[in-house]
């Protein structure tokens, strides 16, 4: 129980860094350098109005030290929101950062 409770506090340790880091998540020192994207096929129409397509994208794993593959999905409109901007990885100089998706 002792151990549980340990990794659940772990969790949200990480989450609570995640979220501090704001729009932009370096990738760690030491990590390997990003995976070419997965191919994807975006669908031609959304299910519904008031969807965005957010493409796949690989995130760093902390707790395994690897890379996993999201795959693309829709993601719901924000109320109030006019534009979506895609998740995407950025190069400045030799590092890389996950800038989130967001609706503006």
């Amino acid at each position: 129980m002792a151990t549980q409770r340990a990794r659940s506090l772990l969790g949200l340790a990480l989450l609570a860094a995640v979220l501090a880091a704001g729009p932009a998540l370096a990738q760690p020192a030491g990590v390997p350098p990003l995976p070419k994207p997965r191919l994807e096929t975006r669908p031609v129409r959304p299910p519904a109005d008031r969807l965005a397509w957010q493409p796949g994208h690989w995130e760093w794993d902390v707790m395994n030290a690897r890379y996993v593959w999201h795959h693309g999905r829709h993601v719901v409109q924000r109320p109030g929101a006019k534009r979506f901007v895609v998740g995407r990885w950025v190069q400045t100089g030799g590092d890389w950062a996950w800038r989130r998706a967001r609706w503006k």
